[in-house]
């Protein structure tokens, strides 16, 4: 209205975006690979339409609408055509398919088509649909943590599996058609990454190796101290119950207990005060 001349200036310029980090109404998750192999191969004709979702990250929407004439499978580099009247942000784009998505569709795919048939003419299942189809095969719909696995989370499926197997941000930002890499972050599960699996092969890193020496006390209490070696420096001494420091000199064990001794009569006087 301001760019129109309706009104002279924006009331909502300086309106700021509304913070949504942990208030999303619906939290969804990724399928893992069992999950989804489970799914497709359990699901009947549907499979290829639950496989398709999950391999190019297209929405129910845009599955609904895709045509024979945007599916590329005879092209050098296979492909979808996601046109510009079907895609959420009005824009055609391309969406390039793994060789075993288009091996897929070329065996879906009729004889005798047209450029104007609909790839899924029977339609797209519902969230009811696809929920049944989950359940039969083991899969929870809703997991322990209340997230869901519905016909969206196929579309968080693709983005995870991309980067779970390396395939860089921005390919993969480019693949799920978004502007910016925090909008691909918000489609990529975490928990499926194998992150311990990466941190413990990392390199110590102070340099040297830490080990715990278990001690175990008259009345059976255990005792423990962290034990450093560093090449060339002998081990530390370790702290026991007793209080005792083991591996000092003869003087230096006398003047670690008369300065505990001065502590205990310290503390005598102070709770007698």
């Amino acid at each position: 209205m301001e760019r129109a001349g309706r009104i002279k200036a924006n009331p909502l310029k300086f309106v700021g975006k509304v913070d949504e980090r942990g208030k999303k109404k619906r939290v969804r998750r990724a399928f893992t690979d069992e999950e989804l192999r489970k799914l497709i191969a359990g699901s009947g004709p549907r499979g290829i339409i639950y496989f398709t979702a999950a391999a190019t990250g297209l929405r129910q929407e845009e599955l609904k609408q895709l045509q024979w004439g945007d599916v590329r499978l005879d092209a050098q580099n296979p492909l979808i055509v996601v046109r510009a009247e079907t895609a959420k942000n009005k824009r055609e784009e391309p969406v390039y398919l793994m060789p075993e998505i288009a091996g897929a569709l070329k065996k879906y795919r009729p004889a005798h088509w047209s450029p104007s048939d609909l790839v899924f003419r029977h339609g797209i299942p519902r969230a009811s649909r696809l929920k049944v189809d989950s359940e039969r095969v083991g899969v929870a719909y809703r997991d322990e943590q209340g997230r869901y696995a519905d016909f969206h989370a196929l579309r968080y499926t693709c983005a995870t599996f991309m980067r779970k197997h390396g395939i860089p941000d921005n390919f993969a930002r480019k693949q799920m058609r978004h502007q910016t890499l925090h909008q691909t972050d918000g489609y990529t599960d975490g928990s499926q990454f194998e992150i311990y699996e990466a941190v413990k092969g990392l390199p110590p890193m102070l340099g040297y190796t830490q080990g715990y020496a278990q001690i175990l006390g008259e009345k059976g209490q255990n005792g423990s101290q962290a034990v450093a070696t560093i090449e060339g420096i002998k081990p530390a001494q370790v702290l026991v119950n007793e209080g005792v420091w083991r591996g000092l000199s003869h003087s230096d064990a006398n003047g670690q207990m008369e300065r505990a001794k001065g502590f205990e009569s310290w503390r005598k006087n102070s709770v007698s005060c």
